[in-house]
């Protein structure tokens, strides 16, 4: 694949940031249907969490919705939308845990993170390989990646990359090892999982 154009897909995303805050702000409707669909969503995956405090990075936290939820852990958060972050940041323990980056190339380090938090997220990428190879390059041997995707193609420019749910199983297969993929039951839209990092140093050093 060329070069990634991150400054026009940071346009495309930020785009999208503010298309759908319009839509909340004008419909009240659609914005407590979302809302109620959030918060289910992110209780399920809530109980895929380790239950130790461990580092969790919420990859393309927004303004850090996700953080209610997960609050009692090492909170990061990563987005390319500046004014979705400086909301963020009013949320958070720890603003500075808080970055600017792409999903295709992740500012933190290797084998930083004991889970991603990828709700919503996976499809915006614009090289699907690329990210994935970014989530099992920071997250630790054996650390998680718990996911939410929606189901099938659709029609929202800022999902630079679709595939049905077959596809993604595939995909997060041939990175990860599958510990649990499943729908919900009040959203057939979506479905969600958890999957574990068999890559890296296991020596324990």
């Amino acid at each position: 694949m060329s070069e990634i154009d991150f400054e026009e897909i940071k346009k495309v995303q930020t785009d999208h940031y503010h298309r759908c805050k319009k839509q909340f702000s004008e419909n009240e409707e659609l914005r407590h249907d979302a809302e109620a669909n959030d918060k289910i969503s992110y209780a399920t995956l809530k109980g895929f969490l380790p239950k130790e405090k461990c580092k969790v990075l919420d990859l393309g936290c927004g303004e850090a919705v996700a953080f209610s939820y997960l609050s009692d852990y090492d909170y990061y958060g990563m987005d390319c939308c500046e004014e979705a972050l400086e909301i963020a940041k009013m949320k958070v323990k720890s603003p500075k845990n808080l970055r600017m980056g792409m999903i295709e190339e992740l500012p933190f380090e290797d084998s930083f993170f004991d889970v991603v938090w990828a709700r919503h997220i996976l499809e915006h990428s614009s090289d699907i390989e690329k990210t994935l190879d970014e989530i099992v390059r920071v997250l630790k041997p054996m650390g998680l990646l718990i996911y939410g995707l929606p189901q099938g193609k659709h029609d929202e420019p800022a999902h630079l990359f679709q595939t049905d749910r077959t596809g993604w199983f595939q995909l997060l297969a041939g990175k990860f090892g599958m510990l649990h993929d499943g729908e919900h039951s009040f959203n057939l839209n979506e479905y969600y999982g958890v999957c574990q990092n068999l890559k890296g140093d296991f020596s324990g050093e």
